[in-house]
């Protein structure tokens, strides 16, 4: 097979939080996220449980200029705190989605977030380049990090607007 790579770029960030690695990936589920991230919206497509296991599949409403997407859990391991998924967002870009979750020194967990975004085309490229840079990837995972926290902190979600 001939042909050229397309546009790829990755992105990571250790987030520190305030609770042990058992408390902290059961949140990493998009029943849960609809708990700590006000506003998140999501529809399974498939889960036995009901909640993020192994080869579930949900979708998350058109956001902005982006077309609705579609994921599939591809790891979920409570055991070693990893969770894989992979997301399609139209016929823009693939993004694979790794969140590992471990002990910190002196309590509290690192959560280790990855998103590797590939463009399916020159639309894709362009919506990565212009909707997903570092920046927006950054204040992204620095939200989260604040709203699990406080949710964490308070067992509510950090109201839109704050922080």
């Amino acid at each position: 097979m001939t042909g050229k790579n397309t546009y790829r770029v990755t992105y990571d960030y250790t987030q520190q939080l305030v609770a042990p690695p058992d408390e902290v990936f059961p949140l990493i589920c998009p029943v849960r996220e609809a708990e700590w991230l006000e506003g998140f919206e999501y529809a399974w497509v498939y889960s036995e449980s009901g909640l993020a296991e192994m080869n579930a599949i949900f979708t998350t409403p058109p956001h902005g200029p982006m077309p609705a997407s579609l994921w599939v859990i591809t790891r979920h391991d409570p055991q070693h705190h990893v969770v894989d998924m992979v997301r399609v967002t139209g016929e823009w870009y693939v993004t694979h989605f790794r969140v590992a979750v471990e002990e910190a020194p002196g309590g509290g967990s690192a959560a280790h977030i990855a998103y590797t975004y590939t463009a399916l085309g020159d639309m894709g490229e362009r919506a990565i380049r212009h909707h997903h840079s570092e920046q927006e990837f950054r204040a992204m995972v620095t939200h989260w990090e604040r709203a699990v926290n406080h949710y964490l902190e308070t067992g509510e979600a950090l109201p839109l607007g704050s922080g």
